[in-house]
């Protein structure tokens, strides 16, 4: 595994951004649309090195996008939503992705998330997913990603 910062994040600049008011991720009540891309098991991309022009879907530093038969490139998340986590802070969540009779071969460590509204293409990215250091594939079979119960991610607020 090549990831040069293994685990899940957020990258900075897309959050600088957001609430600079640079960029307008709408996770309300009708939401922005949020689809997300499959990652090898080699990216280069960091938490806090890309700036708000790096941070989006086509850069070279996610790795080659992974693809597949029958997988949507990319897959859009059905019912994201951001909302309040007493005592806790805010959580990101979206319905479980299954895709049934997919065939990818290349290796699959994690995925990242974009606001395909701001930019349908390239968006900038919200989240990277890391899928813990084990490599999924499917041979006509369904490729699912089931969240966390914590969400897709939560920001802790609260001490």
């Amino acid at each position: 595994m090549a990831w040069t910062n293994a685990g899940s994040w957020i990258p900075s600049a897309t959050m600088r951004d957001a609430l600079g008011n640079l960029i307008a991720l709408d996770m309300g009540a009708t939401p922005d649309t949020f689809k997300l891309f499959l990652l090898p098991g080699t990216i280069t991309a960091t938490i806090d090195t890309d700036d708000s022009s790096g941070v989006h879907r086509g850069n070279a530093a996610f790795g080659t996008e992974v693809t597949g038969t029958n997988w949507t490139v990319p897959d859009t998340l059905v019912s994201p939503a951001i909302t309040s986590v007493a005592g806790v802070g805010v959580k990101f969540d979206a319905d479980d992705v299954s895709v049934a009779s997919t065939t990818i071969s290349t290796a699959v460590y994690g995925c990242a998330i974009y606001d395909s509204t701001i930019d349908n293409s390239v968006g900038p990215v919200v989240v990277v997913v890391y899928f813990g250091g084990s490599s999924y594939t499917t041979n006509n079979g369904t490729f699912g990603i089931t969240w966390d119960g914590n969400g897709i991610y939560r920001i802790t607020l609260h001490p």
